[in-house]
């Protein structure tokens, strides 16, 4: 199955449902700068858009957006309260997606990208090993 594309406008009805907040909104409310560290994050992740591109979105600049990503990493990694609104919101997002069916194949490629993302966080080689015995002893019966 081909991954979902995420459209700004899509994402941007996402963040400022989860979020509460309105992304579009010049002000630098939290609320406001979570969603679009969010949006950020998603278009230049999942959609490969240059930094300029998202920047124009926002009427903000590129260096803006490259803030907005390394914050969305750190405060994932240490603001419980940002981590669960991300949560949320990428909840939102994949419940308008139907479902998608799992092969060996998929489950391959997202645990790829779990292990890069564990490894841009700055988690240890031996720390992504330990999540991993401890995602399968959870599974395993």
């Amino acid at each position: 199955m081909k991954q979902p594309i995420y459209s700004p406008e899509f994402l941007i009805e996402m963040a400022n449902k989860s979020f509460q907040c309105d992304v579009m909104s010049s002000n630098r409310k939290r609320a406001n700068v979570y969603g679009r560290m969010a949006i950020s994050y998603y278009l230049r992740t999942k959609r490969g858009m240059t930094l300029q591109s998202i920047a124009s979105i926002f009427n903000k600049d590129h260096a803006s957006i490259n803030h907005y990503i390394h914050q969305h990493r750190s405060d994932l990694k240490f603001d419980p309260s940002y981590r669960a609104l991300f949560e949320n919101f990428e909840l939102e997002i994949n419940g308008s997606f139907s479902v998608e069916t799992y092969t060996i194949e998929n489950c391959k490629r997202k645990i790829k990208n779990i292990n890069r993302d564990l490894i841009e966080l700055g988690y240890s080689a031996s720390e992504i090993e330990a999540f991993w015995k401890e995602c399968i002893n959870e599974v395993v019966v």
